[in-house]
């Protein structure tokens, strides 16, 4: 009984991350959620920013409709809250698109762990994460993307 209880719970440590040997994979998923969690919260300022510009954009003209006369200062105001705007839209959008491509980097480098370290249930969820090659492509894809494109500049 002792023999199969303490089986059982070296399983669960081992399942749950806990013992030495998995720890780097443990590390490793951290990391992706990491990236995953900035990613939402960049995604999250993006669109409550296009929400308040959006509401704002309204008003604005509801205003410049009631306010013939300060057609001028209203112009001038709206120019320089589009470019504002603008400028943290882009910023915004190239923000996410680096952390999606640290997650590309993240979650290739968590499947190799996952295969080189893992055993069972480990080597099992590397190939559902990539299921269909995406991700242990991706070296060679970027390989081929570079190469064709030093042709393209030459």
């Amino acid at each position: 009984l002792i023999k199969h209880h303490n089986d059982f719970v070296q399983s669960v440590i081992e399942q749950s991350l806990l013992n030495e040997d998995n720890q780097i994979v443990y590390k490793t998923i951290l990391q992706v959620f990491d990236v995953v969690f900035r990613y939402k919260m960049a995604i999250d300022v993006l669109n409550t920013t296009l929400l308040e510009n959006y509401i704002n954009s309204r008003k604005n003209i509801r205003n410049r409709e009631m306010n013939e006369d300060t057609n001028e200062v209203f112009n001038e105001q709206e120019n320089l809250y589009r470019e504002q705007n603008i400028r943290f839209s882009e910023e915004a959008f190239n923000q996410i698109k680096t952390l999606f491509e640290e997650y590309k980097v993240q979650i290739s480098e968590l499947i190799k762990t996952l295969e080189v370290v893992g055993k069972g249930n480990f080597k099992n969820l590397a190939m559902k994460l990539d299921y269909n090659g995406y991700y242990s492509d991706m070296e060679t894809r970027m390989m081929h993307n570079q190469y064709y494109n030093d042709d393209d500049n030459n």
